[in-house]
């Protein structure tokens, strides 16, 4: 390729007519200002001139607007309202909250004669913050050899062009995202090096399964490029994109479509469509900008590859290669990790809050046990150490006490008892004594109804079974119940458990409620319930519920 540059006066614009797949340039002689030299006039025609990238309006695109990737330039372009991978950063920043783990993408394009086109991607979905992403493309037009005005051969030179991309992206409410690009380009043509800065905003709106709308607004911070002489701006560019989509038999079928419109050119239209079975492989065809591309796609083990032809009016057929890997948690494994942690860490506090509580009502009920067997009411305090024993297991004190209460219970009832009661009545009557110390009343009864019937006539056994009799109205619920109200009570009960044990903890509580009703005194419900209760209290001042 030759390059005619004037390298002392008079060049004012550069226009370049493509034949035949060559290039052949075109100088046109102005008078201009004194000093003003090729370089400067090079710089312009690089930043606003990308040959290969050559669909719209010349002079009012970037070598940049070439692309981002195989996928889309398969569909024409037309990727506004698609957007569901590292592209989105050049067509619509919204579609970044798409991506589902963290991804790398790179891209490779071989242009004409020792140009070529490339670009390095990442991004990463954040919870409860939202996807960023970086990327960095680099165009470069290898050794350039400089004539002047006369057709001599001048110095060689280098040129390479560099674009680096921000970007943030959110959802803002369901089926609502909208993102940001900050844009830095870097620019080196021999000695001479400018940069500049811009900003783009995107919007993604889907309002149904099936349909997608997609905003772009390129260069709505418009970058600035001072040169020696003269100052160049890009100008604002508008893109409206609208996906229709379907699946069915394990095919999804996407068509899409973009308009575009600018401060300095016309209105432009670009279409696409793409079918892939079982996100594994995919077939790609688009027309946009006078161009017609086809592609395909083939993604195995987090792994994708994507191709792409394009038909270039100026230069015949172009091939372009991209190759991305996916890796990390998606959003919901990483809530799901947060989750466990949290509840990891929940059940810690609770668990050390929990110990205490039992340690409290474990002393709450030996109190009031000491203060029954100091007023001589020996039912009444092993009644209350049981329940201690209920909170936890091995109170010291509670165990202690129950040895002392059992032994001094069964010298009462004992003492009560006519000394020569011997035989198969004693022996009914020893029985009952020691169900009773154990509360079995109601087996203790029976024992002594037995003896009755041997002594019929014995007041000590009548008043034992009459004790036995009062100690039952007043003694817990529980002994009170059916079989049938302790299975069913037995069965929520451990529902409960597997319900707790599965993270459903609200389920768990309504379960153990349950149990409660019908059986109000019991102690590992109680205790569970009040765990479980405490747990929930944690998870909300974190944030979940």
């Amino acid at each position: 390729m030759r390059r005619a540059c004037n390298t002392e006066l008079h060049i004012c614009c550069v226009s370049a007519e493509f034949a035949g797949g060559r290039i052949k340039a075109q100088k046109n002689f102005f008078a201009a200002r004194p000093g003003f030299r090729f370089y400067q006039v090079l710089i312009m025609i690089l930043l606003h001139s990308a040959v290969f990238a050559a669909g719209g309006d010349y002079g009012t695109d970037t070598v940049f607007m070439a692309g981002a990737g195989s996928r889309p330039d398969a569909m024409g372009g037309a990727f506004t309202a698609v957007a569901d991978d590292l592209s989105a950063m050049h067509y619509n920043p919204a579609g970044l909250v798409n991506i589902k783990k963290q991804e790398l993408s790179l891209l490779y394009y071989p242009l004409y004669e020792s140009m070529s086109y490339g670009s390095a991607a990442y991004g990463q979905a954040i919870l409860d913050f939202g996807t960023i992403g970086a990327s960095l493309f680099r165009f470069t037009a290898g050794d350039i050899q400089g004539y002047d005005a006369d057709e001599n051969k001048t110095s060689v030179f280098g040129s390479e062009q560099y674009k680096a991309i921000l970007s943030y992206a959110k959802k803002i409410r369901r089926g609502l995202s909208a993102g940001a690009n900050l844009d830095i380009y870097y620019f080196n043509i021999s000695r001479f090096n400018y940069a500049g800065f811009g900003a783009d905003a995107g919007l993604l709106y889907e309002p149904f399964s099936f349909l997608r709308l997609g905003l772009m607004a390129r260069n709505i911070i418009t970058p600035v490029f001072s040169m020696q002489y003269d100052t160049e701006t890009l100008p604002r560019l508008y893109t409206l994109g609208l996906l229709v989509k379907h699946s069915a038999a394990g095919y999804r079928f996407m068509a899409a479509c973009d308009i575009s419109a600018g401060e300095s050119e016309g209105f432009k239209y670009r279409a696409g469509i793409e079918i892939s079975r079982a996100d594994t492989a995919a077939v790609r065809a688009g027309y946009g900008n006078g161009e017609i591309t086809f592609g395909a796609g083939l993604s195995l083990y987090d792994i994708r590859f994507d191709y792409a032809y394009v038909s270039n009016r100026y230069f015949g057929r172009m091939d372009r290669f991209t190759l991305s890997y996916a890796f990390g948690m998606t959003v919901e494994e990483q809530r799901a990790q947060r989750r466990r942690l949290i509840y990891n860490e929940v059940r810690k506090i609770v668990d050390e809050k929990i110990r205490i509580k039992i340690r409290e009502e474990a002393d709450a009920r030996y109190n009031r046990a000491y203060h029954h067997f100091r007023n001589g009411r020996h039912e009444e305090a092993l009644a209350e150490i049981h329940k201690a024993l209920e909170w936890k297991r091995d109170h010291e004190q509670s165990l202690k006490m129950k040895k002392v209460l059992e032994d001094a219970l069964k010298e009462k009832l004992r003492s009560g008892v006519k000394a020569g009661i011997t035989g198969a009545s004693g022996r009914y009557v020893s029985a009952g004594i020691e169900l009773y110390e154990k509360m079995q009343y109601d087996e203790a009864i029976k024992q002594w109804e037995q003896a009755l019937k041997i002594t019929p006539g014995d007041k000590a056994v009548r008043s034992l079974i009459l004790k036995a009799q009062n100690a039952m109205k007043s003694a817990s619920k529980r002994a009170q119940l059916t079989k049938e109200e302790r299975d069913m009570a037995d069965r929520m009960y451990y529902i409960a458990v597997n319900s707790y044990t599965s993270g459903d903890l609200k389920g768990a509580v309504e379960l153990w409620k349950k149990v409660l009703a019908i059986d109000p005194d019991d102690i590992k419900t109680l205790r569970n319930l009040q765990k479980a209760q405490a747990e929930l209290e944690e998870l909300a001042k974190r944030g979940i519920e």
